[in-house]
């Protein structure tokens, strides 16, 4: 085999390598766009994360073996996968030919250059697939905008009584507690799962509420100044529940105070004969109750309540009296009302205790992560006293310039209350180092996947162990802890 026949062996290879990474990469760049809701403030700042920086360079590195990220099946994502062959297909190709040029002078180099044209459309990848993105959201702006004006004329049509819940926590925990409540009396319609944006509330309206429906729960969410008042045009709240404000999302919003107003939009958009109501125990949001005048206000939490509940977790008393006040503003009977509070049950999107295996118990709020609901899942740990603790999470993230501080105050607390302390990424690994000291840091581990995991925790797992999952923790730990 000659020089050159050598060279056009291991070029094809390489072609055929190069091929299977550009399928892989394609598919995690799709993967983080869709995980990030197609947003460019999101995706910069998951990007500014240590592990986010190691994610960009391990997939512009070709000859890095990394794990498959495949995004959710959709029309949009299969379409913007189908666009990109495309888009990469015709970028080969006119790479190609400005290559010609060069091929042409040194002819051996002809079977090489495909692949090296190839390494050239691998890298472009994120520029690619961040360009289809943002052309689709472009594109199906104007149908998103369609569908939120129609639903508004749906709910003007329908005028239920409309519940606006938002805050930095708690959201979807009081809804669901609320719906269940009112529904003593009336007929709720609640928004599913963690849905909180114009677009999801609007696909909810649209294809769930009925003339039947007395009352309709909307969780708000948001990311930026501007978002809950489109929502509170869309749905028209007449009740506003302010669950509390803290640091979430303050990387996406900029600052605290850009927090406070947006999440004040709810209260703003209230009629003069609405209701606010504000949980007294967040001192940031009992100071916009004191201060609110233009319509009625209530506070919830204020009183050191008891409920008998099967619900997890002493926050869930805060969220349940917020439901006592809001269901004897509509006139349920209070014992109506504590009936129903003693018969609730945790239902996916709550604090959650679960059977793990080999006997181990599981407290399981990974749900989503704040600092608030953080502390308090600790504290709930913390009265396993017997028992050895283990807490698994990947931190918070997008709280800005206030993470650090925020993840070296959890491990501090962690570390007087857990045995052992998992980290699932890196993004807070040396945050946890700082807040935890030398004289705890032994408990401290940072695993990323299932085989570090098991070598850290197998041994432990017993009757006599309890395991907290704090946020979004992956899917490998729970298959691996939970029966």
């Amino acid at each position: 085999m000659s020089y050159w026949q050598l060279l056009d062996f291991i070029s094809f290879i390489l072609l055929v390598f190069v091929g299977w990474q550009i399928l892989q990469s394609t598919l995690f760049w799709l993967f983080i766009w869709q995980l990030k809701e197609y947003r460019v403030d999101r995706l910069r700042a998951h990007f500014s994360l240590a592990v986010g920086k190691k994610q960009i360079f391990k997939f512009l590195n070709i000859f890095s073996f990394r794990e498959w990220r495949l995004p959710r099946p959709s029309l949009r994502i299969i379409l913007a996968f189908l666009l990109s062959v495309f888009l990469n297909y015709n970028l080969y190709f006119f790479f190609l030919r400005l290559s010609s040029f060069f091929v042409r002078k040194y002819p051996n180099f002809l079977f090489a250059s495909f692949t090296f044209v190839l390494v050239l459309v691998f890298l472009l990848l994120p520029l690619t697939v961040g360009l289809i993105n943002l052309v689709f959201s472009l594109m199906l702006r104007p149908i998103k905008e369609l569908i939120i004006y129609l639903a508004r004329i749906k709910v003007k049509s329908l005028k239920p009584l409309v519940i606006g819940i938002t805050g930095s926590f708690a959201k979807t925990s009081t809804k669901l507690i609320l719906g269940q409540v009112l529904s003593v009396k009336f007929n709720v319609l609640v928004t599913p799962k963690s849905v909180n944006t114009p677009l999801g509330v609007a696909k909810t309206i649209i294809t769930k509420l009925k003339k039947t429906h007395d009352i309709f729960i909307v969780e708000m969410g948001a990311y930026r100044v501007g978002e809950i008042e489109k929502l509170c045009w869309l749905t028209g709240p007449k009740i506003g529940i302010l669950t509390g404000i803290g640091d979430q999302h303050q990387a996406l919003f900029g600052s605290f105070q850009k927090i406070k107003k947006a999440k004040y939009e709810l209260i703003k958009s209230l009629p003069k004969n609405g209701l606010a109501v504000f949980n007294f125990k967040n001192s940031t949001a009992r100071g916009l109750g004191k201060i609110t005048k233009r319509v009625a206000v209530k506070f919830y939490g204020k009183e050191r309540e008891k409920y008998k509940t099967k619900l997890l977790g002493k926050f869930q008393q805060v969220n349940i009296d917020c439901a006592r006040v809001i269901g004897l503003f509509l006139k349920i009977p209070l014992k109506d009302i504590l009936e129903k509070v003693s018969q609730l049950e945790p239902r996916k999107g709550m604090f959650q205790k679960k059977e793990g295996i080999w006997g181990c118990m599981v407290l399981d709020d990974s749900f989503n992560a704040n600092h608030q609901g953080f502390l308090v899942a600790l504290d709930t740990l913390a009265k396993f006293a017997s028992k050895k603790k283990i807490l698994i999470t990947p931190g918070i993230i997008e709280l800005g310039k206030k993470s650090e501080k925020v993840h070296q105050s959890l491990a501090q607390k962690a570390g007087r209350i857990a045995d052992l302390i998992i980290l699932t990424d890196e993004n807070f690994y040396q945050s946890f180092k700082k807040g935890l000291g030398g004289k705890n840091l032994d408990k401290l581990h940072l695993v990323r996947e299932k085989a570090d995991l098991n070598k850290v925790v197998k041994k432990h797992l017993d009757k006599k162990t309890v395991i907290l999952l704090e946020g979004r923790v992956p899917r490998y730990i729970k298959n691996a802890v939970l029966l």
